[in-house]
């Protein structure tokens, strides 16, 4: 039995402000988004757009929505770790998973801890299903391994 398991140390939890979406797409030239995302910053937008109008602004809960309810909130709960993630930030983690990258990275990069990225994945993948239409589910693992 290990009881010093510096897996559950969560005096060393990242804590503060997640970094917003709009800040970290600023930070990306138009070619570092398409190279990360595989699609213009225009068409990420209209992605994200899509989606929340499908499944509801208080289900996609994308940062300008957020950001307008944050003046009805306490700042020391909007400032922590482990607070709303914006749809926007789910999205792109969602595209970056299905880019290849590990969940550790996108756990990293858009402050999401490491069990949630797999959440995230799954919701917005719903989120999808819901907002396009595919001949299949993209959920039917059987029909995808035949394509």
């Amino acid at each position: 039995l290990i009881l010093d398991d510096p897996r559950d140390d969560y005096s060393k939890r990242r804590t503060g402000p997640r970094t917003p979406w709009s800040e970290l797409e600023d930070n990306w030239t138009d070619k570092a988004f398409r190279r990360r995302f595989r699609m213009t910053k225009d068409s990420f937008a209209k992605l994200c757009g899509n989606i929340e109008e499908s499944v509801g602004i208080g289900v996609f809960r994308s940062e300008k929505h957020e950001q307008s309810r944050k003046k009805h909130r306490l700042n020391e709960a909007w400032n922590v770790q482990g607070g709303v993630i914006s749809g926007e930030i789910k999205v792109a983690a969602y595209l970056r998973i299905l880019g290849g990258a590990s969940y550790l990275d996108v756990s990293d990069i858009y402050s999401i801890h490491e069990l949630s990225t797999y959440r995230v994945f799954y919701e917005v993948t719903a989120w999808v299903n819901e907002t396009f239409s595919f001949d299949f589910n993209l959920t039917d693992l059987a029909r995808l391994k035949s394509i």
